[in-house]
């Protein structure tokens, strides 16, 4: 069993990054993440274990095993549990997709970044076999040259001797040759500098190979940004945009099943929960840890508690005393926030979304919950103030 330092130590070094580059993207010094690594100390803020976990670029069940080696509870549901319809309609859809199988499956904070990237790649693996299935992650510094980025990713695929873009390209199109299907699953694409030049080698592979190659890319606001406000990649303007769905009553009860084992829940209280938290993953969760610690509780203090989150606290906290304080009082006082579009032009409606502090409702726009508004309400000194 490794400890939590051990597990740190070796990511950091997957990776080349160092301690003060760490502590820099995470909010510490480099002595911290000294102290973590040798076992001197252990982080006291799970916010900062999730941080250092995205910026090490760990998958769903390796930050679920870094959260629990520093104390702190898992992220994520198991991943062969949690939507899992939803994926397996996922691999349907893309083999439907004409003329590339190229779709970009787009989803809000706190789901994981990207989310169930296990289940896709478990999935896949089943459909494919685990020869057929390729799974890479631009390198995190952005800086990376072009030679070293495609380097990266070959190792990652398990490619011997990729030197550059056209070694990768001649080696991924050289697996093509010997299999009826490939699948490749990319994180975290936008990273990079080299990204144009990916898009171009996936987007000539599938032009040629047709649906052999199928392709999911994972992100977010970054990735929709790539295809609607730059525009200039083919790849992604042929892709076909799928959105993570909201919980609903099924997942609720897998969650439950998969983390809070032996829970008895009522379809009216898991409607209920999700009512109060919005659908929010994190809130959400919070609901069950509080009726496991306390079943006892009254309803009415569910709602109150989860404005007490700092995690809800954070998304707002940035925007207080900014050019765009007087706008968001105005918006937290509305309902409806108008209808959606494909890409939301709003600036601040789109980082507000992505932020995952709105949902989308019936091609509308609201608040996830009354929790969030009113956390938003005191943080701007609107507590009086009537919803």
């Amino acid at each position: 069993m490794h400890t939590f330092g051990e597990i740190l130590t070796k990511h950091m070094h997957r990776i080349g990054m160092g301690n003060d580059f760490l502590g820099k993207k995470i909010g510490v010094n480099g002595e911290a993440v000294r102290k973590w690594k040798n076992e001197l100390a252990k982080p006291n803020n799970r916010e900062k274990v999730i941080k250092a976990a995205n910026a090490l670029r760990l998958t769903e069940l390796e930050t679920n095993e870094f959260l629990e080696k520093s104390g702190f509870h898992q992220e994520y549901p198991l991943a062969e549990v949690i939507f899992k319809e939803f994926i397996e309609h996922i691999f349907i859809e893309l083999e439907d997709i004409q003329p590339c199988s190229v779709m970009l499956l787009l989803t809000q904070a706190n789901w994981g970044e990207p989310p169930c990237r296990d289940a896709i790649l478990l999935q896949a693996k089943k459909k494919y076999l685990p020869e057929n299935v390729l799974h890479i992650q631009p390198p995190y510094i952005l800086d990376t040259d072009s030679n070293a980025y495609f380097t990266d990713l070959g190792k990652q695929c398990g490619f011997l001797n990729v030197k550059d873009a056209i070694g990768f390209s001649t080696v991924l199109q050289e697996h093509l040759e010997n299999t009826n299907r490939l699948f490749l699953l990319i994180s975290r694409f936008e990273q990079g500098k080299s990204r144009k030049q990916l898009a171009s080698i996936i987007r000539g592979l599938s032009d040629k190979y047709n649906n052999r190659l199928q392709v999911i890319i994972c992100g977010n606001k970054y990735l929709e940004e790539l295809k609607f406000k730059e525009g200039a990649l083919s790849l992604l303007n042929i892709a076909k945009i799928k959105r993570w769905p909201e919980l609903g009553i099924k997942e609720v009860q897998d969650l439950r099943d998969c983390r809070f084992k032996g829970m008895k829940l009522t379809d009216d209280l898991i409607e209920y929960f999700l009512n109060i938290s919005g659908g929010h993953p994190q809130l959400l969760n919070e609901c069950l840890k509080i009726y496991q610690n306390s079943p006892r509780l009254g309803l009415i203090e569910y709602s109150e508690m989860l404005t007490e989150l700092d995690h809800v606290w954070q998304l707002f906290i940035p925007f207080k005393n900014s050019t765009e304080e007087k706008r968001i009082v105005k918006l937290l006082q509305q309902d409806d926030l108008g209808r959606t579009k494909p890409y939301i032009l709003d600036d601040l409606l789109r980082e507000l979304y992505w932020k995952n502090l709105l949902v989308n409702r019936e091609k509308h726009l609201f608040w996830r919950c009354e929790a969030i508004k009113e956390v938003g309400l005191e943080i701007f000194g609107q507590t009086d103030s009537k919803f």
